[in-house]
């Protein structure tokens, strides 16, 4: 029996997982490889014994629904995202307060924006991540009875 073919398959999803992992494959290259794989089943198969038709719709049905399980994953992802700096937008004005690397950074939020997937805000000059701020201030607000909210 010739495994060439699977073992090419197997040599490229090895070189994947070097490369950042399978996750950062898009659909149709894993589609590709299932379906070589599937093709080398099939030529390689017992004569005698052949795969059985459900076996193989079982097989094409698992590939869909991993496809469609991908396309979930980034639709909710990029929602997540545009949340996060949606909310985030709400700080632009406000004076906050943040610990970054132990020292203490303060001022009022004049930008906000998305990295990498990050949000950022810009305070007092300096780029500061949403998990950095300790407390947010109305700007203006310079007294102890000053309405705050904590972080998130």
């Amino acid at each position: 029996m010739d495994y060439s073919v699977l073992n090419k398959t197997s040599s490229s999803a090895d070189t994947s997982l070097a490369g950042g992992g399978l996750a950062t494959k898009n659909a149709a290259d894993t589609q590709d490889r299932f379906l070589k794989l599937l093709v080398a089943q099939m030529q390689n198969q017992d004569p005698m014994n052949p795969m059985k038709d459900s076996d193989f719709m079982s097989q094409i049905s698992q590939l869909q629904m991993a496809d469609k399980m991908s396309q979930l994953n980034k639709s909710m992802l990029e929602s997540v995202r545009a949340e996060t700096l949606s909310q985030a937008a709400n700080f632009i004005g406000r004076r906050v307060h943040a610990m970054q690397n132990g020292e203490p950074v303060e001022g009022v939020v004049s930008s906000v924006q998305q990295r990498n997937g990050a949000v950022t805000l810009n305070v007092a000059g300096r780029t500061v991540t949403l998990p950095e701020i300790e407390r947010i201030d109305i700007e203006g607000a310079k007294d102890s009875a000053a309405p705050t909210a904590s972080a998130i």
